[in-house]
């Protein structure tokens, strides 16, 4: 008998969550739940891989002329709003050349992204400035500019993460004393990215 009374408590209590609240028609009412997928200090990690496309020179004198080639990145963002998150990326990028040289680059830049939803998408347009080291036939630049402009949307599969794809222009400058050896590149990434959120 001791043992009764605990074990009806007990499925009292499981069953309490079974029942629904009737409307004034009588019908069960049903209870969605709310979920904001970004909020003001919600944080992600965004994780890409892309080739890279030179796109030509601004001064063609003495430019390499340059094979596609690819980038990898690693960013931490933290949003300040809804819709608006600042953060950084860091990656390594390359591109082989005609003459079996290679121009590598590590770009660390500071980003600034805006983003509107629909359902599970998401799409962040993005900028960004920074600098990065820039090693070519055994010549290093550094700091050498970047500027980015960066389009994208992303599929948002649960809570932690999404995956999507962007589209992203680099505009990396290389100024010299000498101006008949400024090199002015340009690149386009074809980005397939993915975002981790906690």
């Amino acid at each position: 008998m001791k043992r009764i009374i605990p074990l009806i408590l007990a499925l009292t209590l499981c069953a309490v969550p079974v029942l629904a609240q009737e409307t004034d028609n009588g019908e069960s009412a049903t209870f969605e739940q709310f979920y904001a997928k970004n909020q003001m200090g919600d944080k992600f990690i965004k994780m890409q891989v892309s080739p890279t496309f030179p796109l030509g020179f601004f001064n063609q004198q003495n430019q390499p002329s340059l094979y596609v080639g690819g980038l990898l990145g690693l960013g931490f963002h933290i949003f300040l709003t809804d819709n608006f998150a600042i953060g950084g990326d860091a990656g390594f990028g390359f591109n082989a050349t005609i003459g079996s040289n290679v121009f590598d680059y590590i770009p660390i830049v500071a980003t600034a992204t805006w983003q509107f939803e629909y359902k599970r998408w998401e799409f962040p347009v993005t900028a960004g400035l920074g600098f990065a080291w820039e090693l070519y036939n055994g010549y290093l630049y550094w700091p050498g500019l970047i500027v980015e402009a960066q389009a994208g949307a992303m599929y948002r599969i649960n809570s932690n993460w999404g995956v999507g794809g962007e589209l992203t222009y680099m505009f990396m400058p290389e100024f010299n004393i000498d101006p008949s050896k400024n090199w002015m590149g340009n690149f386009l990434n074809i980005t397939i990215a993915a975002r981790y959120y906690f």
